[in-house]
């Protein structure tokens, strides 16, 4: 993700959701996989959303990959209210 946008990071979180559901559909399960999500999905964020995300972390323990989805949404409705035109 190169530019902080509302859309940017829905994108992101959609196509991660999918890219796990197909996984799970083939069979597998990705219970566990929470370290590993979480690592590539960071990676992807821009250096803004990326130091907010750990800034928001209450402890130095492994966020769970909900934790980040959770963070991201709200992420998302906070630039897409701040982006919206004023009447």
């Amino acid at each position: 993700m190169t530019q902080r946008s509302s859309s940017s990071l829905r994108s992101l979180i959609t196509t991660t959701e999918n890219a796990l559901s197909s996984i799970e559909s083939l069979g597998f399960s990705t219970r566990g996989w929470d370290p590993i999500i979480v690592r590539v999905v960071t990676r992807k964020l821009d250096q803004t959303t990326n130091l907010r995300f750990h800034q928001s972390l209450p402890d130095k323990n492994s966020p769970s990959s909900k934790t980040l989805f959770d963070f991201l949404n709200k992420e998302v409705m906070n630039l897409a209210t701040a982006t919206e035109p004023t009447p």
